[in-house]
């Protein structure tokens, strides 16, 4: 499973602009594009202190909560149903583990994915799939 993800890492410091020790090449004179979609609430220091004073942080936390309720709640009864309609005891427990086995690839992406486009745009979009497929 690790060999195929090393195929996307970057294997020399400068390829991305960097001395081997961190330092910025003289060649990296161009500032790459920031993909930040708010870039003065990125810039805060944040603590956990300050983020539970915030509402973003618990819009955040109301949404995981609920879709992860809603997740958990779903899989829970998968393998049940699956039977219940008629389905193999076999085909209805692999069915179950090609979720969680086909969730660990589906993750990898899209954090590969968050790194060229950024993590915002990702995260909304997975959240939108994620409401789409639970409405089934």
């Amino acid at each position: 499973m690790l060999a195929p993800i090393n195929l996307l890492l970057r294997k020399a410091a400068g390829g991305v602009g960097l001395e081997p020790d961190g330092d910025v090449s003289a060649s990296a004179s161009v500032r790459p594009v920031s993909n930040v979609v708010d870039p003065e609430w990125a810039a805060v220091d944040w603590t956990l202190a300050r983020a539970l004073r915030t509402a973003r942080f618990w819009w955040l936390a109301l949404g995981y909560f609920c879709g992860l309720y809603a997740w958990y709640a779903v899989q829970v009864h998968q393998t049940k149903y699956l039977l219940d309609i008629g389905f193999g005891p076999g085909l209805a427990a692999w069915a179950l583990g090609m979720v969680s086995l086909l969730g660990i690839p589906g993750q990898i992406l899209l954090g590969h994915l968050s790194d060229r486009v950024g993590r915002e745009w990702i995260w909304t979009a997975s959240g939108l799939g994620f409401a789409i497929a639970s409405r089934r």
